[in-house]
């Protein structure tokens, strides 16, 4: 079944197209908004002497804070990316990820 065009859409179908559209991106904005948020509690608790642990389950790679706080693979990756935030070497594997991360320079 071929895509709806422009051209063969009514006005009340694009019309609903468009407000659905709209609602993803406000939805997209809102949970990279929540993940940002995340990331930055995350640095400040590093920050302040906290570590990322990550650890294998059966669902796949889990990430939590030293405090207790599980922490989203997505968030855990912005976590890491920053050049502060280090891994310790304990990877079970040449070449993985540390099982451990922790700030590197003054703590808050």
């Amino acid at each position: 079944m071929p895509l709806p065009t422009h051209s063969n859409l009514s006005k009340q179908g694009l019309r609903a197209l468009q407000q659905i559209i709209v609602v993803a991106h406000c939805n997209v904005r809102q949970a990279e908004g929540r993940a940002l948020d995340s990331a930055r509690a995350g640095e400040a608790l590093l920050s302040g002497g906290a570590a990322l642990h990550l650890s294998y389950r059966s669902g796949g790679a889990q990430w939590t804070l030293s405090t207790g706080e599980a922490v989203s693979d997505a968030v855990a990756r912005v976590l890491i990316a920053n050049p502060n935030i280090v891994g310790v070497g304990d990877a079970l594997f040449a070449g993985e990820l540390s099982q451990t991360w922790r700030w590197e320079g003054d703590l808050q």
